[in-house]
């Protein structure tokens, strides 16, 4: 609870020193109010206009040029690191989507060989048949073995590919 707490505290402060920033660099020539006031679920809110339910108690009015050149600076400089931490996290989804769409290119081309295999797998040869007493043929165990064994294949490739898909959408 004291942990949450804490980066609830940190999150308020930054998100006000990133919001004032903002403010700051986009009113720099001009005298910008700005309102602060806790929101009906307990978050701090930054306005330009007042709440719907205007109390004078509730809200504090902050003008821009009366914020310190040291707390504007310091707003920027968190800004930045944000947009770093922002930046790399997007570089490092980027990098494992790609990851996941290599898995999935290969996974595809699993599953054509598998398929191919079974299709030629299937066809039977001199050696699947065995010869009947009364002149006709049947075909050997072997060769259901062989066509069992290329199904489990291909499902195990299609297992595979449902995965990869799996793994890549659950990065978006």
């Amino acid at each position: 609870m004291v942990h949450q707490n804490r980066s609830k505290r940190f999150f308020n402060v930054g998100a006000t020193a990133i919001f004032l920033a903002v403010v700051a660099m986009h009113a720099a020539h001009a005298d910008t109010t700005v309102y602060k006031y806790t929101g009906p679920n307990g978050v701090t809110v930054f306005s330009q206009s007042l709440p719907e339910n205007y109390r004078p108690a509730a809200v504090t009015t902050i003008t821009i040029k009366t914020l310190p050149v040291e707390q504007q600076r310091a707003a920027i400089r968190m800004m930045d690191a944000m947009q770093n931490q922002v930046d790399t996290r997007i570089k490092k989804q980027r990098s494992e989507l790609d990851k996941a769409d290599r898995e999935i290119n290969v996974a595809i081309t699993n599953l054509q060989q598998a398929e191919s295999d079974l299709q030629s797998g299937s066809v039977p040869t001199g050696g699947d048949r065995i010869g009947k007493v009364g002149g006709g043929t049947r075909l050997r165990e072997s060769y259901f073995l062989r066509v069992e064994k290329l199904q489990r294949a291909v499902d195990h490739a299609k297992a595979i590919l449902d995965q990869a898909y799996r793994k890549r959408n659950n990065l978006r």
